[in-house]
């Protein structure tokens, strides 16, 4: 089991396509969370109703681990009902944003460089530079619905390939 923050593909019927947060994600904020919990535990005061200010960055610590555990988004492509359903939030206090198959245009694949400038002793410039590969849903109204950054565009690829066959719908590369 490989630790992951992206979204990963899996198909959860002939019906339907998620694109979700990793269960090993969650399972290793858990872990790191419960790690926190122990280590406060150990620490803190033998003293009922005593804070211990030592124990402020891991209480925060803690409760960062436990919103990421709790964290949910997905993306899901039902090809039968023709929609895709986008859902992020936590657990249970989630937002649903429901988009109709037939108002997207295209997926497109976007591929850019950020970076800044940065001068060097040799007084010749240097660009610190990072690559991005962006899915996104371009809609009939020139709204751009982004899915998922990826560090590869191998992966993106083969990822737009299995969504735009599964709804039928075109890539554009941008």
């Amino acid at each position: 089991m490989s630790f992951q923050t992206k979204l990963v593909l899996k198909k959860l019927s002939n019906e339907r396509l998620a694109f979700s947060m990793p269960l090993s994600f969650k399972i290793l904020s858990l872990i790191i969370a419960l790690i926190l919990f122990i280590f406060i535990s150990f620490f803190s005061s033998d003293l009922p109703g005593e804070f211990v200010l030592s124990n402020i960055v891991p209480i925060i610590l803690f409760l960062l681990s436990v919103l990421s555990t709790l964290y949910h988004e997905r993306w899901i492509f039902d090809k039968n009902n023709n929609y895709i359903k986008y859902q992020f939030g936590l657990v249970f206090l989630y937002k649903s944003k429901l988009i109709k198959v037939q108002d997207i245009k295209h997926l497109e694949l976007i591929h850019f460089i950020t970076g800044k400038e940065k001068k060097t002793a040799r007084s010749s410039t240097n660009f610190i530079k990072k690559h991005f590969n962006l899915l996104a849903l371009r809609m009939k109204d020139g709204e751009l619905l982004k899915v998922e950054f990826f560090n590869s565009s191998l992966k993106m690829e083969s990822a737009a390939r299995s969504i735009a066959e599964y709804c039928r719908l075109t890539v554009v590369s941008a």
